[in-house]
């Protein structure tokens, strides 16, 4: 008996443990874009919600390609309904998801059209580094520039 009683106490710690683990997956309708990584979400409860787009970042909004960033991005997404996969909060309360539309996945595109740089701080994603070696490579978006600053070397400044 005591034994079953271990094995079930297991179970339970492990269960619980999963549960906070595994992500949330809402369908929301983007009402805001702030910048090329970072959204507004209505949430079917009409809840507001920051996301801010999981491996990728961005220039900031002074730098070059900022405004162009951010203007991909409400292209791709503003007024639609996508889903936002996510499994955490950053410091700043927003929630750190993977955005999906009509199953294209939003954030590696970002780095794919040269937007977005693969946050490899944050992701050791293959997937991800693969998007940004193609769009380096054929010098798109941010890549056309002579000597492109990562936002987080910017945000030091």
């Amino acid at each position: 008996m005591l034994k079953l009683f271990k094995i079930v106490f297991i179970l339970a710690i492990i269960s619980t443990v999963l549960a906070f683990t595994v992500s949330t997956a809402t369908i929301s309708n983007v009402v805001g874009i702030s910048d090329g990584d970072t959204i507004t979400i209505l949430t079917p409860d009409k809840t507001q919600l920051k996301v801010r787009l999981a491996e990728i970042d961005c220039p900031e909004k002074k730098q070059p390609f900022g405004t162009k960033a951010k203007e991909a991005l409400s292209d791709k997404i503003f007024g639609k309904h996508v889903n936002v996969e996510w499994s955490k909060k950053d410091r700043y309360g927003r929630v750190i998801g993977k955005v999906y539309l009509h199953g294209r996945y939003i954030n590696k595109e970002m780095i794919e059209e040269g937007w977005a740089w693969h946050y490899t701080e944050y992701s050791h994603s293959s997937e991800m580094a693969a998007a940004q070696d193609y769009s380096k490579s054929h010098k798109l978006g941010l890549w056309n520039d002579k000597h492109p600053i990562p936002p987080w070397e910017f945000r030091k400044k």
